[in-house]
C-alpha cells in the first residue's frame, strides 16, 4: 500500500522503500523493520546492531533511539521534539 507515493517492499535480504515505478529508493539499502515516511522521516530498525533511527528520504539516519527495543514512545516523541 502506497503513502504518499512510497511504498514498503520486502525481499530476501530485508525491507526497504519503492516510488510509484517499483524503484528502491534506498539504492539498495535493506532493514530489519520499517515504517512509512511522515513529514520526510521513517522509524527503521538497522540489521547491523538492532538499533531503532529516525532516518530521512535520502536514508540519512538523523537520530539512534538508544535503548528503545520495545518501541518507549517516550523515547520516540523526545526525539520527535530535536529531529522535528
Amino acid at each position: 500500500m502506497y503513502h504518499k507515493g512510497l511504498a514498503r517492499a520486502r525481499d530476501e535480504n530485508g525491507w526497504f522503500f519503492i516510488d510509484r515505478t517499483g524503484i528502491d529508493i534506498g539504492q539498495g539499502r535493506r532493514y530489519r523493520q520499517i515504517e512509512n515516511f511522515y513529514n520526510g522521516q521513517a522509524l527503521v530498525q538497522l540489521f547491523h546492531d538492532g538499533s531503532r533511527c529516525i532516518i530521512d528520504e535520502e536514508h540519512r539516519i538523523l537520530a539512534r533511539l538508544h535503548d528503545c527495543n520495545n518501541e518507549n514512545r517516550a523515547d520516540i516523541e523526545q526525539v520527535d521534539r530535536f529531529v522535528l
